[in-house]
Order: structure tokens, then C-alpha cells, then sequence
């Protein structure tokens, strides 16, 4: 973080302190307002309720002690005399509660404010009585009855009242609650009321109290208070958790009511094919951890906070409200990041299998296929399993979740490893380095805008690639080059300058669309062709492998989602090899004939005859140098044990294999051509 940020960050923070200590100014004004308008309230009603409080009083003394009624009596007050406090009448006990502190309180209270109306201890021992129900005023009017000692003396009758009525030790149990009592999902302030109330009682000093305190709060007000030094004194820490419970609800509120927007995506260069790594301190550097309640130093503090560190774990990449390690410790955790919801119906996802190769090593691994990833994402594990150097980027990158909260810091990326599927398709890939035990290996939406490939979601394999893979991400064929000079020997001389036909990568690898291309023409409404699938034998099923490995690599065939799918088989020739067929029956009885007329062989020896030199030049693959038309190639799909296929050049099996070679041999319309050259194609290639 730089100086213009902190500077923005410090001063956001002072402007939401002056908006918090206002509002608190503003609630103790209303609080003292409130206070003065009830307490004029109450000298109001007075007046109304002296009378009737005073005559409540007579009648309960005068029936205790009729014999004296001249000293239990009372007369109103008179205009000189300040007006009595006026209480309201104690609530009956019954002494199931088992704690009759409040009931004594309040009678307490009648004794103390009201002590013209109880002259004697008798007087008020009959007060407490009138106010007794159940087995408590069974108790008390049994030893009432029989003039018990008790009666006689308020405080043994308090004594003894507390002896049977009240079973529990208050310290104690107030100890025992503090210990359990938790905010929850109430607010601050009705927490801190319940502590209060208990603490008043448990004898604890103000350090165990912070710490009971502290304790029972939420695991989110925790981690705001966590960077924080906690006050000494109670008081401090109610008011100051207050305020931040305040301002996190009003937060909330805010969250609530504004519209859902999407937060920016992370930065994209597609020359750096970009991923994303996550960063953490050099393995030499020791930092000191925040463990339970220990408290950092300022200064110490102040350098994590300038260094964008985790104030808990001293780490790069997160912040401490989602450390992974304090996440780990606390499990009472509620607050949940967008891209971690969890879902109660568990979808499996089908990773996509891939080889990573790189000087040193191959490894197949799962790949997530992710289109909300801005980038290519590799774990630091993987790299470091697989021996691949770590550079540095000169400028980190940002991820963000859906929700705009800071993931990690991106700060390394992979020099480029190749990157190859199943059926070929291979290319340099540069991934970004993060940390992530779940999925070690993504690839992003820029991987799948590049490549559009159609893919098999359930079983997370690829289906076609994109047209532009055929031309940049299928190599030209294994242990080939194009600048590889051909072996000439045999040839004559006058062709050598024409070396290039005869390298054998322009014949096994798969060549531009020409206006030549094979056209597969339907007849309309016909029904879609299907064949079925042949059992092959081991070593035809070697065979069978081998050929759509090869013609995948180079490029022929591609794998395919048509709706058509011809029968694979092998048809042995004389040699005893394996030469693939594909039963094109259905497809050939739809496919409209082209008449292109056939020379005869009788015709061929009339043109040759006076010919004394004849030279022969045989097309290697010639039926792979004809592209089907753009658009026709999932006609041509076809069925093996291993997968569906479909060709993207001609097959001697079609209907018309034939005649289009032989169109584009006797195309040229000139006089020299004819004289000189004959085509001739047979079905054999």
C-alpha cells in the first residue's frame, strides 16, 4: 500500500470517528432529555397518587396493630412539608424462585422512603407478610400465628427469610454465568446489561471482567477488536465495542438497501497469460503471531498495517477477517465470503485431465475449467512438485471475490510450460501462482475465449476445439519440420529445385481449404445417418489407437458432438497389416452423386502410344490433401471404442472420393498439361 492510500485510509477512518463520537452526543442528549421529561412526568402524577398511596399504607398498619392505631397512623403531608417519594407495591413472592433479593430490595425500599409508615420491626415484618403467596406465606404466617422469635426482630426474620428462601450462593453462581453468558445475535448493548448485571455480584476484579467480557463477544466484533489495544476498565470496552457494534449494523442496513453491482475483474494481459499466486513471507523470516489474547506492539502493528499484512498471522494476501489460520482456530465463525457459500445439494465437478511438461518434468494432472477466473491459476504446491521456477512479477496483481473482497495478492507467475489434452491439442501456457489445496490448476475465461472449445460438462472432457486450434495448436506431425531438408535421393536433378513437395510434413499434416474442397451434399429431408459399433480384437484395438492418436496429432480428425456416427473397423490386406475402414453405408445411400466422368484405362494406353520417356510422381496421402467443404465435417462422424471423431479431410470410404480427386487432377485447362500428363487415381491412394 502507498503513501496516497494510507493517507485516504486514515483520513476515512478519522471522518467515521468524528461521525461515531457525534452520534454518541447526540444519544446522550436524547437520554437526558428523556430523563427530564419522565421525571417531570412523574412529579405530575404524584399528587394524583400521594393520597391513594398514603391510605394503602394506613389500612396495612392499622390491621397489624390495631390496639395502637394512634401510631401507625399518618397524615397527609402538609403544603410546607417535601412531597414523599412514591413506590410502587412489591410484587408477591412466592419462594419458588429460589432468589428473594429482588422482593426484599423492594420492600427495603418501602422501609427506607417511607419510614413514618413503619414505626417498629413488627410493622414491617407484617409489610413483608402482606406480600407473601404460597408456601412463603405459609411459612411466614405459621410463625406468625404461633409469635415466633422471629417476628419480633427484622433483621433474624431477613436472616432466616434468606436462610430458606434464597438456595443460592450469589458470587458463585454469578461466577458460574459470566463464565457461559454469550452476545450471540443480540446486540452489545443487551449483552453488556445481562454482564453487568451478573458481574455485580460475581466479586471479580476489572481485568477478569474484560477478559469474561471480550470472551463472550461475537467472533466478528473479535476480529474488529483484535487490532486494537482493549481498555483496562469495563466501561471503556462496553462503550467502545458498542460503537463498533453500531457502525457494523449500520453497515448492514447499507448493504441491504443499495443495488448489487459487479466489482472490478482483475487486471488481463494476454501476453503474460496471466494466473494468480498468493504471497507469503520469505522462509527466513520469522514473524511473531497473534495467539488468543496476546497483544501486539505498536509498533509492530503499525508495520503489518504498512505492509498490507494479516494482523493475526503477519501473512501477505489476506486480511485477518478471513485468516485462514485464526478461521482454524475459531470454528464459531458466521461470516461467510460469496465465492465460499456453500450449497446443501453437493454438485460433483468432472476436473478435465491434462499433461504439464516441462524441462524436467511430466505430470498429469485435473484442471478446473472455470469461466468466472480472470486469469490461468496454478497452487505454489503444484509448481513446487513439479520443479517449475517462480518469477516475479514487476507488478502484483489484485484478486478480488464476487463480493469485491480482497483474496490474495498475486506476485509470481510459471515461465511458459506446455500444456497438452488427450487427443493432441497442445500449446505454451503461462500460469499465475496462488494458494488453493481445493483446485491446484485452473484454467480461466481468457483459456476458454482463446480456444471456444465444446466441452462434456458431466464428464469434463473436451469434445471440438476452436477452428484457429487446427492451425496453432495441433502440431504438424511428431518428429517433423517443415525447414527439415527432404531426402532427395532417387530423384532426378531437374526436381530438386522443387524439394519442398517432397517433405513428408506437408503430406501428414492437414491442409488449407481450397475452392476444391469434397462437398457432402444431402438429399433433403433425409434422416440422419447412424451406424453401430464394432468389436475389435486386441490387436485391432492397438491399431485402432494408434491410428487416432496419429491423426489426431496430425491434425485429420478431431473429436466430435455430430449427430451422425459411422461404424470403425479393420480390413486386413496382403501384407497381413491393418487398414482402417469406415462403414459409410447409410451416409453414401443420402449423399447426392457427383457424375464426374472416369477416363478409361483403354483411353490411357491410346494417349501414350509413341511416348519413349515416362516419368511416374505418386501423391503421398493423396486423400489427405483434400479438405472437406467448411461446414460438411460432422458428416463424416464416426464411432470407436474410445471415442467419437469426425474427419476434416476426405476418406476413401466416402461416396465421391473418387471423383473429387480426379476433378482437381483433370482440372487444368491447358493443351500442355493434356499432352504431357496423365492423373490417374485409384481407390487405393
Amino acid at each position: 500500500m502507498d503513501t496516497s492510500e494510507s493517507e485516504r485510509l486514515l483520513a476515512a477512518l478519522g471522518t467515521q470517528g468524528q461521525r461515531i463520537t457525534q452520534q454518541d452526543q447526540q444519544l446522550a442528549q436524547l437520554r437526558h432529555d428523556f430523563a427530564t421529561a419522565m421525571s417531570s412526568l412523574s412529579t405530575q402524577l404524584s399528587d394524583v397518587t400521594t393520597a391513594l398511596q398514603n391510605r394503602t399504607v394506613s389500612e396495612c398498619s392499622s390491621s397489624v396493630t390495631p390496639s395502637a392505631p394512634s401510631e401507625t397512623a399518618t397524615t397527609p403531608p402538609g403544603p410546607s412539608e417535601p412531597r414523599p417519594v412514591r413506590l410502587s407495591s412489591p410484587e408477591r413472592f412466592s419462594g419458588d424462585s429460589g432468589d428473594c433479593r429482588s422482593f426484599l430490595t423492594q420492600c427495603e425500599l418501602h422501609f427506607e422512603f417511607q419510614s413514618h409508615a413503619f414505626p417498629s420491626d413488627r410493622a414491617k415484618i407484617a409489610y413483608i407478610v402482606s406480600y407473601l403467596s404460597g408456601r412463603a406465606k405459609a411459612w411466614a404466617t405459621s410463625e406468625w400465628s404461633r409469635r415466633s422469635a422471629v417476628c419480633n426482630s427484622l433483621p433474624l426474620f431477613l436472616e432466616t427469610f434468606r436462610q430458606i428462601f434464597h438456595s443460592a450462593v450469589p458470587g458463585r453462581e454469578a461466577a458460574k454465568a459470566l463464565v457461559n453468558i454469550k452476545q450471540g445475535r443480540r446486540s452489545v448493548m443487551d449483552y453488556a446489561i445481562e454482564f453487568r448485571t451478573l458481574s455485580a455480584d460475581s466479586g471479580w476484579n476489572q481485568p477478569a471482567l474484560v477478559d469474561a467480557f471480550y470472551t463472550g463477544l461475537s467472533e466478528r466484533l473479535k476480529d474488529h477488536l483484535a487490532p486494537l489495544d482493549l481498555p483496562p476498565e469495563l466501561d471503556a470496552l462496553v462503550s467502545l465495542a458498542s460503537r463498533i457494534d453500531q457502525r457494523l449494523q449500520e453497515r448492514q442496513r447499507g448493504r441491504l438497501s443499495a443495488p448489487l453491482s459487479r466489482p472490478p475483474s482483475l487486471p488481463y494481459a494476454p501476453e503474460l497469460q496471466p494466473s494468480c499466486s498468493g504471497a507469503v513471507p520469505p522462509p527466513d523470516a520469522v514473524e511473531p503471531m497473534q495467539v488468543g489474547h496476546t497483544r501486539l506492539t505498536p509498533a509492530e502493528r503499525q508495520r503489518r498495517f504498512s505492509e498490507g499484512r494479516c494482523l493475526y498471522c503477519a501473512q501477505l494476501g489476506h486480511l485477518i477477517a478471513n485468516c485462514p489460520i485464526r478461521g482454524a482456530v475459531s470454528t464459531n465463525t458466521s461470516s461467510v465470503m460469496v465465492s465460499a457459500t456453500q450449497s446443501r445439494i453437493s454438485v460433483p465437478r468432472q476436473l478435465t485431465q491434462v499433461t504439464l511438461t516441462t524441462d524436467t518434468s511430466t505430470s498429469a494432472q485435473g484442471a478446473l475449467l472455470d469461466s468466472g477466473a480472470d486469469t490461468n491459476l496454478m497452487s505454489y504446491e503444484l509448481a513446487s512438485k513439479l520443479h517449475i521456477k517462480e518469477v516475479e512479477m514487476s507488478v502484483p496483481l489484485t484478486a478480488t471475490a464476487l463480493d469485491g473482497r480482497l483474496l490474495c495478492y498475486i506476485t509470481h507467475k510459471t515461465p511458459p510450460v506446455t500444456l497438452s489434452f488427450p487427443d493432441g491439442h497442445s500449446e505454451l501456457i503461462t500460469f499465475h501462482l496462488f494458494r488453493s489445496a481445493a483446485h491446484p490448476l485452473i484454467l480461466g475465461f481468457p483459456w476458454l475465449l482463446r480456444h471456444n472449445p465444446h466441452i462434456d460438462w458431466s464428464m469434463g472432457t473436451v469434445k471440438s476445439w476452436g477452428k484457429s486450434c487446427f492451425n496453432d495448436c495441433f502440431p504438424v506431425s511428431p518428429n517433423l519440420n517443415p525447414d527439415d531438408t527432404p531426402d532427395l535421393e532417387g530423384v532426378p536433378r531437374c526436381y530438386h529445385d522443387l524439394k519442398d513437395v517432397f517433405n513428408k510434413c506437408y503430406a501428414t499434416s492437414l491442409p488449407p481449404h481450397r475452392d476444391g474442397d469434397c462437398a457432402i451434399d444431402l438429399l433433403p429431408g433425409a434422416p440422419i445417418p447412424k451406424g453401430r459399433l464394432f468389436s475389435l480384437s486386441i490387436p485391432e484395438r492397438l491399431a485402432m489407437e494408434e491410428y487416432i492418436k496419429t491423426s489426431l496429432r496430425a491434425g485429420l480428425i478431431r473429436p466430435s458432438s455430430s449427430p451422425a456416427g459411422a461404424g470403425f473397423f479393420f480390413v486386413e490386406k496382403k501384407d497381413k497389416t491393418l487398414r482402417p475402414c469406415i462403414d459409410y453405408t447409410q451416409l453414401n445411400d443420402i449423399t447426392i452423386k457427383n457424375r464426374y466422368p472416369l477416363p478409361l484405362v483403354s483411353s490411357a494406353f491410346d494417349i501414350l502410344q509413341g511416348a519413349k520417356i515416362f516419368t511416374k510422381l505418386d501423391l503421398r496421402n493423396a486423400y489427405h490433401l483434400i479438405r472437406i467443404r467448411e461446414g460438411d465435417e460432422w458428416k463424416t462422424a464416426f464411432n470407436t471404442p474410445i471415442g467419437h471423431y469426425e474427419y476434416l479431410v476426405i476418406n476413401y470410404d466416402q461416396e465421391n472420393s473418387i471423383i473429387n480427386p480426379c476433378a482437381i487432377l483433370w482440372g487444368p485447362d491447358d493443351p500442355i498439361f493434356t499432352l504431357t500428363c496423365y492423373p490417374y487415381h485409384d481407390k487405393g491412394g
